[in-house]
């Protein structure tokens, strides 16, 4: 159950997030993305959470880090939500 959610949840979005990333770059000058600050927070979180093998070990964190998931999980499905939508396509 922890390795489907490692795998299919925190590993996907984080690929996202790495891909999202390199938007900042490439459009950087000609465009002003929002979230650059909540995407590299949110890679280094979830690249952290993926860090962590042992099951038990892997709710310690979560839960030590729970106030941190909370504040940018809203965050980052906003800027998920922002670079799936029209804005995107003008690229």
């Amino acid at each position: 159950m922890v390795a489907d959610f490692k795998a299919n949840c925190l590993t996907d979005t984080l690929n996202r997030l790495r891909n999202i990333l390199a938007n900042y770059g490439y459009g950087a000058r000609i465009y002003q993305y929002p979230g650059k600050d909540v995407v590299e927070r949110a890679i280094g979180l979830y690249s952290d959470l993926l860090k962590v093998r042992d099951v038990s070990e892997f709710f310690k964190v979560v839960t030590e880090k729970k106030d941190e998931i909370n504040e940018i999980s809203p965050k980052t499905e906003m800027v998920l939500d922002f670079f799936k939508g029209m804005q995107k396509r003008t690229i």
